[in-house]
């Protein structure tokens, strides 16, 4: 009984702790446990942001999080900055400190018809999802 308690005392607090932890770093590992069918329409979803607001000839926009454009399945993270450039699509979600990003792009170093679904949290940066033949 005694051995019974503490383990379910021990899955509670890992399961409490992994959640608050998630809760603390603006959901990223959540992001992170999604399929590539999520990755995907999230994909669409930063190219409808890239039709939507041509960058025109400023280097860079930033679009309200607030903007109807803005499609649900951003929405739905919350973000705090969306910045727009000519082949690149960055969403802050949180503050800096406990937040992250996920950014969609052509990477420099990939043929033109790659792009990448990047995340990044302080100094931890993964590739979510590739697409090519866009």
């Amino acid at each position: 009984m005694v051995i019974g308690g503490i383990l379910v005392f021990c899955f509670a607090v890992y399961y409490v702790g992994s959640y608050l932890f998630d809760a603390a770093t603006g959901g990223y590992w959540h992001f992170l446990k999604r399929d590539q069918r999520y990755y995907s329409e999230f994909a669409r979803a930063c190219d409808s942001i890239l039709a939507q607001h041509p960058v025109g000839t400023n280097l860079f926009i930033r679009i309200p999080v607030t903007d109807v454009s803005v499609p649900l399945i951003i929405q739905n993270l919350h973000p705090a900055k969306i910045g727009v450039e000519s082949n690149r699509v960055d969403i802050v979600i949180g503050d800096s400190r406990a937040g992250f990003g996920i950014v969609w792009e052509q990477p420099f170093d990939a043929p033109t018809n790659v792009w990448a679904l990047d995340t990044y949290a302080e100094s931890l940066l993964r590739t979510a999802y590739v697409q090519t033949n866009r």
